[in-house]
């Protein structure tokens, strides 16, 4: 006796009783039809071919009483977790299994519990600005979209600077629908971010969290408005892709250096949304993208980091501008600008001003002057000088490695607090 010998014993209990035995057909007194037979072979297939039909039902119907009670077994003794009875299973009747009434009351998935914690703190930005309409008459039109944050509860929001750069009004589109006039606390154009204010009462607002603390392979969430406000409150995921990440944007506004990766995908409008961890905290302000097929590039999205993030922010709600940032006091142009203007320079920074009285200024920097280091820091262009003061406090003291004319310089300076609406 083998195997399917003995399960097919032991299931014969089963069978009978989910298969009663038929009951007796009552016996009928057919009449002979008045039609012709069709003779030939024809019959014979038509019975055959129903005959196959009709076993093969069969044995489809048996095999999951026969077979998966026995497979069932085996893989719970392999550790694995069975069902007795898939959800949407048929019985042995034949009828489909009832489906509980709160069935579409299953749990978030993960991605699904972050946008509903993070979403209501996502708002749309609409930059408005002056143009002049075919009579000559002036009137606000929209001029872009983009999103932003709710960081507080009493209507702070960050976004990004280039979102509201030359507005001569904003409006924030909140979660709830509202659309309410928004202020400008504040903006700092050299890491792209700006913060505005609403008077709205109490909102949702979105719990920032460490971005030192991200890594590689993280679960990453963007929440954002991309393409406008028909868009509104898209939610895309992927994975931190890499970080401490610098662009070179020169068509940008910011300094954007030490970024976060991601292959969310983030679109036009997405800039100032969140770039979310799996714990429902913001770990970054969704900035800049590599445009799609630039270089083949493709799902190369960039975030703020939240910890930079902060800092800024505490700075402009407090005072309008940053003011925790080292300040040397020099305007600069990098290669491709000095060229414009007929100067070669092959690398670093080439001095244009240096403002009277600064660190620079005290230190013995000159226009004329190229820097070339910034302590062990190569400088290329003007950016890198503003990149490595944002790395910087007031009283930190570098050393700067200057060509004058062909000649090799290195002055010390004692770096300040920027004032108001200064260069770096």
């Amino acid at each position: 006796m083998n195997d399917y010998d003995d399960l097919n014993r032991r299931e014969q209990p089963e069978l009978e009783a989910a298969n009663p035995a038929p009951q007796p057909v009552p016996t009928v007194d057919w009449k002979p039809a008045r039609r012709r037979r069709s003779g030939g072979w024809a019959g014979y297939v038509a019975t055959a071919v129903a005959s196959a039909l009709i076993g093969a039902s069969v044995a489809v119907a048996a095999a999951p009483s026969i077979i998966m009670p026995r497979l069932q077994q085996e893989l719970r003794a392999a550790g694995y977790s069975v069902a007795s009875t898939p959800r949407g299973a048929l019985a042995s009747s034949g009828t489909a299994m009832p489906v509980p009434a709160d069935a579409n009351d299953l749990p978030l998935s993960q991605v699904g519990q972050v946008a509903q914690k993070v979403g209501p703190a996502i708002v749309g930005v609409v930059n408005r600005a002056q143009s002049n309409g075919f009579l000559g008459n002036s009137q606000l039109v929209d001029e872009g979209y983009g999103s932003g944050v709710v960081f507080d509860s009493q209507g702070y929001i960050v976004t990004n600077y280039h979102v509201i750069d030359g507005a001569d009004q904003i409006k924030a589109v909140l979660s709830d629908g509202r659309t309410v006039d928004a202020k400008v606390m504040g903006a700092d154009p050299y890491t792209d971010l700006a913060v505005l204010k609403v008077n709205a009462g109490t909102l949702p607002s979105a719990v920032f969290g460490d971005s030192d603390k991200v890594h590689v392979g993280d679960l990453a969430v963007a929440i954002g408005d991309p393409l406008g406000l028909d868009f509104q409150h898209t939610v895309t995921a992927g994975v931190i892709s890499g970080l401490g990440r610098n662009l070179d944007a020169s068509d940008g506004p910011g300094i954007y250096h030490d970024l976060i990766q991601t292959d969310a995908t983030i679109n036009p409008g997405n800039s100032g949304g969140a770039l979310v961890n799996a714990a429902g905290e913001v770990i970054g302000i969704n900035t800049i993208k590599v445009p799609a097929g630039m270089k083949g590039a493709e799902g190369m999205g960039f975030a703020i980091p939240a910890n930079q993030v902060r800092a800024v922010v505490d700075d402009l709600v407090k005072h309008g501008r940053v003011v925790n940032r080292a300040y040397l006091g020099v305007g600069t142009v990098g290669p491709a600008e000095a060229f414009q203007q007929g100067i070669r320079l092959r690398d670093g920074a080439l001095v244009l001003q240096v403002e009277q009285g600064s660190p620079a200024d005290k230190a013995g920097l000159s226009k004329g002057d190229v820097i070339l280091k910034i302590d062990s820091t190569d400088i290329h262009e003007s950016k890198d000088v503003a990149a490595a003061m944002m790395k910087r406090k007031p009283g930190d003291k570098v050393t700067l490695s200057v060509d004058r004319n062909g000649q090799s310089l290195s002055l010390q300076a004692v770096l300040g607090q920027p004032p108001a609406r200064t260069q770096p």
